[in-house]
């Protein structure tokens, strides 16, 4: 059996030929999982294999991780759908088996592309084992539907003029960060992510709307600033009111020329005074701010 440098012996990017002849003597990828029929040109067109992970969009928390959930198909089982917003690693079928001395290119199908499916193109590095994905995002407002071994992704060899000094490890391994910390700002798509929603939150999405989202949104937000003033001046009328009716009742003129139960009332009327005073200045202060 010849070994991959006999049968390489050039530094460049691999032929249909080259490719062929590789797999055949066990290198590239594992006989078995590979189909003849998927060599074209000097590139490997890698098939949807068994295994979909799919992340569902932020439910409104924020979150360090993605968390993603594995669906399984098979020759029974022989679809899934991405819905809107959705991402998904869609495993290939294939097994990679690269040489120490070989780099991978993977290039998405254009088909993804006209989807609306917004694919990732990556690298696959020298010595990589194993099976490989391809990370898409469903950027439309529809459900699209994939079916097992279906080609998503043309996978190009570059044979390098030496091998690595180490040959692939895994980011972890590496200590290099597997996901980016984020927090959720697109749309809130379903009821449970609305409930877990903050106001602030809910307020951003409903200005999303495209006609009337901005002005609903501005009526919430008066609405809120009036509901939390009046909590405000409620709260100040029930601080201000016992001192005043403590006043009223410690003094002797109101109660010679008025009696208690009208100083009482003189005394409500004089707090409810003081707060549409400061109420009233308030807001000459503000209009005056604006000018």
């Amino acid at each position: 059996m010849p070994t991959f440098d006999e049968l390489i012996p050039h530094i460049g990017f691999l032929t249909d030929r080259e490719i062929d002849a590789a797999i055949e003597a066990g290198f590239l990828i594992e006989k078995g999982t590979h189909s003849a029929e998927q060599v074209r040109h000097a590139s490997y067109t890698l098939r949807l294999g068994a295994e979909v992970h799919i992340s569902t969009p932020s439910n409104g928390q924020s979150s360090p991780r993605k968390e993603f959930v594995v669906h399984r198909l098979t020759k029974q089982n022989t679809s899934i759908e991405i819905p809107p917003g959705h991402t998904a690693l869609l495993y290939c079928l294939e097994r990679i088996r690269l040489p120490d001395n070989v780099l991978g290119f993977t290039i998405a199908r254009g088909l993804l592309f006209a989807e609306a499916l917004c694919p990732e193109n990556t690298y696959i590095d020298p010595g990589f084992p194993g099976s490989v994905y391809t990370t898409i995002t469903n950027i439309s407002d529809r459900t699209v539907t994939l079916q097992y071994e279906m080609p998503i992704a043309r996978l190009f060899f570059y044979r390098l003029s030496e091998p690595v000094r180490e040959p692939y490890r895994s980011g972890a391994a590496f200590g290099i960060a597997q996901q980016l910390e984020s927090v959720h700002v697109g749309p809130l798509r379903t009821q449970e992510d609305c409930r877990r929603a903050t106001d602030a939150q809910l307020v951003e999405n409903i200005k999303l709307i495209p006609l009337g989202g901005l002005p609903a949104a501005e009526t919430i937000r008066r609405l809120s600033d009036r509901l939390m003033l009046g909590q405000f001046w409620t709260v100040v009328l029930v601080i201000l009111w016992p001192p005043l009716l403590l006043v009223v009742n410690s003094s002797a003129w109101i109660k010679d020329n008025l009696g208690g139960f009208v100083g009482n009332v003189a005394a409500s009327v004089m707090a409810a005074l003081v707060v549409y005073g400061v109420a009233k200045l308030r807001t000459f202060y503000k209009s005056r701010k604006a000018t």
